[in-house]
């Protein structure tokens, strides 16, 4: 069912203390959420997640690339643009690359933010564990590895205009 929001007399009942904080955000949140669905013309391969996906990132180079952080510590980069699927979709995601529980650089616990650096095949993870770590797609390791001490709920890069700040 489409609900038609009128944002102005929902800011004015909060105003009015009709409604509460808690309200305009849920309001807000499900009809931000109301239309969205999968995909139809990209299949993903969700057998390799272990766990659910806590980020996502693509590539903003080619746009072929997503990284995806678990809440189990593990990494992959899906090709989103990929062969042809005889299951009525575009194209089948295929998983280039992965860092499970058995890889050396892993994060320990959930990973809470990945992404891209730039055009280069850097990309940046951060988590619980209370790591930001830089890793390099070709070698396929951590090549950069920052000790916070603390779980890192969010890191950011800053506009590449800037330099190279985290």
């Amino acid at each position: 069912m489409f609900i038609v929001m009128n944002l102005t007399k929902i800011l004015r009942d909060r105003q009015f203390g009709y409604k509460r904080p808690i309200q305009v955000k849920q309001i807000i949140w499900d009809h931000q959420f109301s239309d969205l669905q999968l995909s139809q013309t990209v299949a993903f391969n969700q057998e390799s997640h272990t766990a659910s996906v806590s980020s996502i990132a693509l590539d903003s180079d080619v746009g072929r690339y997503l990284l995806a952080g678990l809440g189990d510590g593990t990494l992959l980069i899906h090709l989103i643009r990929g062969e042809t699927s005889g299951k009525g979709y575009g194209y089948q995601s295929k998983v280039e690359w992965r860092a499970g529980k058995t890889h050396q650089g892993r994060h320990k616990h959930g990973i809470k933010t990945v992404s891209w650096f730039s055009d280069n095949g850097i990309f940046l993870t951060s988590g619980r564990d209370g790591k930001l770590k830089a890793w390099d797609t070709n070698a396929g390791s951590v090549v950069e590895e920052f000790n916070i001490e603390e779980g890192i709920n969010h890191h950011k890069l800053a506009d590449p205009s800037i330099g190279a700040l985290i």
